[in-house]
């Protein structure tokens, strides 16, 4: 039978998106091994430990349709983090059971019939098999205490959809529909070859003592990395500082290549654009958005408006993002250095020229024109590169990677501007259902993007960054309405067994604000796979 609706019928449909936003309060479950379970206010929530020492939790409340969100976390640092570091500093390593994505969430889920679940893991950091593991007993668990259920969706978030796509491959006939968001796909190494050239370009021309890659073993491996941390950090606070003005790092100067830049006059920032550029990074960031000045555009006597939207804006982005990406890259890199056993990042083979490719002419004035471009090429030449331990990348190419087909109804989401697990992972999906030509409704995307102009400044004219960032930006960084847009489609996709018709999804599209109304936006692909 025909899934067919009218767009009337879409409107009404899809405004049930809406049902999910009705809050109840969720009690907090008792703290105990093993599944130990409290009900109030007509919500059951049980808390346990797993067979390999993964603390669980998951709730469902009292009219449990049988449709349970089994919920995967994204990466999660294996280490503490130093309370120095910008951002992110103070963080302690947690096991945390996460059921859901966010509270609001929860409490729309649980408010509207569905019961939720998840697990935080035996260990963090990158361990996607022992995840799978964890998840599958809390599936385990959920159904031996509610065992009306009926329908498992299979949802998570960078890690945390990779994780997804494993439960999905390795279990067949167990979840009725998935929604992997923000993900990583395939295998970590195509992110890895990005954080390789972000970290080396830091290095290449910012300041020659970032180790980047081959930490050693142990704690003298964590005290490298959490100082290449900081020096990132200290040479973005330079460029910050002297963004208008060009001024380069201090630690610059200890590179002979970039201390020949530096003697030519070519601008800081010009050179931070091109660590971007060879990475792939966006150059739109959580403030910047790179068409926007400060003042009046109509007014012909501000020539600072397009004189900042066009050579400093991208420059800008470029550097917010390496700040949101840089503790999660090196990080990673560390955690995997250990797991594998020897250094895992490798670009000797990478034509850093090629790939910037038209690029360079793109952003021209911001890359300060063709000579200041021909002399930052002659760098990306000349520099040495890094290689890998062959032992190491083959250890880390026998681990598991997602196969990319879709056997169920499958939602995926991801911000445009991502700087942490870029959109080409999801667009990646996209290109395998589409060369699979099946023939019914399997696949939805959503790719979340902000409006053209969000840059705002404050009343001197200076770029403020005080404000939310919009959902086209940062790692995946998406509103409660989103979510359970997702979450919708993915019930659906489980209850039917296809997702709603494209006129819907299409409506949704053009209804939930943040998301991108182009039905047929093709992403930037990764420029490296496998």
């Amino acid at each position: 039978m025909s899934n067919r609706i009218t767009r009337r019928g879409a409107a009404i449909l899809a405004t049930s998106v809406l049902a999910f936003a009705t809050t109840i309060a969720i009690p907090t479950a008792a703290n105990a091994a093993d599944p130990t379970c409290d009900t109030a206010l007509g919500i059951t929530s049980c808390q346990g430990v797993g067979s390999d020492g993964a603390a669980y939790a998951f709730s469902a409340p009292a009219n449990f349709g049988g449709t349970l969100y089994l919920w995967s976390h994204g990466y999660r640092y294996p280490v503490d983090l130093p309370a120095a570091i910008p951002v992110v500093g103070g963080y302690k390593v947690t096991s945390v059971p996460e059921p859901a994505p966010s509270a609001d969430v929860a409490k729309a889920l649980l408010s509207t019939g569905f019961g939720i679940a998840g697990s935080g893991y035996s260990k963090q950091g990158w361990s996607p098999e022992l995840a799978v593991k964890s998840q599958m007993e809390v599936v385990a668990a959920f159904k031996a205490k509610f065992p009306n259920t009926k329908k498992i969706i299979a949802w998570g978030a960078s890690e945390g959809g990779y994780i997804t796509q494993l439960l999905v491959d390795q279990n067949p006939g167990t979840f009725a529909a998935m929604a992997p968001l923000c993900t990583v796909s395939n295998d970590i190494g195509s992110s890895l070859a990005y954080a390789t050239d972000i970290l080396w370009g830091m290095q290449t021309f910012f300041d020659p003592t970032i180790v980047g890659h081959g930490y050693k073993p142990g704690l003298e491996g964590y005290a490298q990395a959490m100082g290449d941390i900081g020096k990132i950090f200290v040479a973005l606070g330079a460029l910050q500082a002297g963004i208008t003005a060009g001024t380069w790092p201090e630690t610059a100067k200890a590179s002979p290549l970039a201390s020949n830049l530096i003697a030519a006059g070519i601008p800081a920032r010009s050179a931070l654009l091109m660590v971007g550029l060879i990475a792939g990074l966006p150059t739109q960031s959580a403030h910047f958005d790179g068409t926007t000045g400060p003042g009046d555009p109509a007014n012909p006597l501000n020539q600072d408006y397009d004189k900042f939207a066009l050579a400093i804006a991208p420059a800008l982005g470029v550097l917010e993002n390496v700040a949101n990406a840089a503790v999660l890259g090196i990080v990673v890199n560390y955690d995997l250095e250990q797991q594998m056993g020897g250094k895992i990042l490798d670009n000797s083979s990478r034509d850093y020229v090629a790939q910037v490719g038209d690029a360079g002419g793109t952003y021209n004035m911001a890359l300060s024109g063709d000579a200041a471009i021909a002399g930052m090429q002659g760098v990306l030449k000349l520099a040495p590169k890094w290689t890998a331990d062959a032992a190491a990348v083959a250890k880390l190419k026998a681990s598991k990677s997602t196969s990319g087909k879709i056997v169920i109804p499958t939602v995926t989401m991801h911000s445009l501007n991502d700087p942490a697990v870029f959109v080409g992972n999801t667009q990646w999906l996209t290109d395998q259902y589409l060369a699979s030509n099946s023939a019914t409704e399997m696949y939805a995307s959503f790719i979340t993007s902000g409006p053209e102009h969000y840059t705002q400044f404050t009343a001197e004219g200076l770029p403020d960054t005080s404000y939310p960032a919009p959902t086209s930006t940062n790692h995946c960084n998406f509103s409660s309405m989103q979510m359970l847009t997702v979450a919708w489609m993915a019930n659906y996709g489980a209850q039917n067994g296809v997702l709603p018709d494209a006129e819907i999804t299409q409506f949704l599209r053009e209804t939930i604000p943040g998301f991108s109304p182009d039905d047929m936006l093709e992403t930037p692909r990764l420029k490296i796979y496998g």
